[in-house]
């Protein structure tokens, strides 16, 4: 059976924005069906607002899996709530050198927090977390401004993964840690099979921090964002509801 994986910001909801209610459906009636998975950057408290909260509250979420901060942990639902499955984090000494090392591009009037302590990743947001979409989206589209941040920091840092996150946002695991690790998490700890996935992300070009998941060789679907991936996944209820699985190549999935 195939497996719905997918990026969060993006793919399913706008930057720090709570899915809308068209898309809560959608997975909500394939959380019937199948399990779907969500991979991000971002922590627990993001995957719970943005997305299950905003679930129907019958849903089956015992089909859902989060892979927050790429894999670094992973929260399933059992015995009515939500449980760390594990969590893997920086040592005190490793947190200090990253964020000593990202200080001197804090920029002043900032929305908010700009470096985040996420337990096994820390998030450099350049312009707060708190920022306006607007504002995030006009900063760096091109994403030149964070390569060359990620261009001064990465010999200081050289023993991490650094690569750019989100609309604003740079993101520093251990190295091997990316959406990649995710994928073979699921494999270890579920017995989910990468052939049995079909990924659904907004930045999988090289480069992108979905990149990763396309290199491990699990099927991929690129989207432009939330609007494509919505109409993408109600073909793909479709050919749920009429068995027709597992689903067709990407071309004809795209074309369907």
């Amino acid at each position: 059976m195939t497996i719905i994986a997918a990026d969060l910001d993006g793919t399913l909801a706008l930057s720090k924005s709570s899915i809308d209610e068209e898309m809560a459906a959608l997975i909500s009636e394939i959380l019937q069906k199948t399990k779907f998975v969500i991979i991000s950057g971002g922590e627990i408290n993001q995957f719970l607002t943005q997305v299950v909260n905003k679930l129907d509250p019958n849903s089956k979420f015992s089909n859902l899996i989060l892979f927050p901060t790429c894999g670094t942990s992973c929260w399933v639902f059992k015995e009515d709530e939500w449980k760390r499955e594990y969590h893997e984090e920086f040592s005190a000494y490793q947190k200090n050198r990253i964020i000593e090392t990202l200080m001197p591009y804090v920029l002043p009037n900032s929305y908010g927090d700009v470096i985040e302590d996420r337990g096994g990743q820390i998030t450099f947001s350049a312009l707060g977390q708190k920022a306006p979409l607007e504002v995030k989206q006009g900063w760096d589209p091109s994403r030149t401004k964070r390569k060359d941040i990620i261009s001064k920091i990465q010999t200081t840092l050289s023993e991490f993964e650094i690569r750019i996150g989100g609309t604003t946002s740079i993101d520093i695991t251990r190295k091997g840690i990316d959406k990649a690790y995710a994928i073979k998490k699921m494999e270890e700890k579920f017995g989910i099979k990468k052939e049995n996935i079909l990924f659904f992300g907004d930045a999988l070009e090289p480069g992108g921090n979905d990149y990763a998941v396309e290199q491990c060789g699990v099927r991929c679907m690129a989207v432009s964002g939330p609007e494509e991936t919505k109409k993408i996944l109600e073909k793909v209820i479709i050919k749920y509801e009429k068995k027709d699985i597992p689903l067709p190549s990407i071309p004809e999935a795209q074309a369907a």
